[in-house]
């Protein structure tokens, strides 16, 4: 269970991110 947890985490943070940042950012994901 705690894969879950940390791939909800990591794509808060991605979303955090990408929000932040230009759209040049996509290309990471």
């Amino acid at each position: 269970m705690c894969h879950i947890a940390i791939e909800k985490l990591l794509k808060a943070i991605v979303a955090e991110v990408v929000e932040k940042s230009p759209p040049k950012t996509h290309n990471l994901l």
